[in-house]
């Protein structure tokens, strides 16, 4: 109901785990580390780019709301180099 409201959005995160963010707040993506778990915040316009190839490319509107990328951060890359 908060989310039909605009109270509140979701996203997923790790294992397809809802996580919710107090509105209003702009469209945005997370990169997730699945070594150490720490989480970044893409903006809509770093993440915009995908979107449009993947429209392009395969006809499909991605939301980008529910976007989770989940990889290594830098640190964590660093720590096995």
């Amino acid at each position: 109901m908060l989310e039909g409201i605009g109270l509140v959005s979701h996203s997923h995160g790790l294992g397809g785990r809802q996580e919710f963010h107090v509105g209003p707040a702009t469209d945005h993506a997370h990169l997730v580390c699945a070594s150490c778990g720490s989480r970044v915040e893409l903006a809509r316009h770093e993440v915009q780019p995908i979107a449009d190839e993947v429209l392009l490319r395969h006809g499909f509107d991605a939301d980008l709301e529910h976007l989770t990328i989940e990889g290594r951060c830098a640190a964590c890359r660093a720590r096995t180099a």
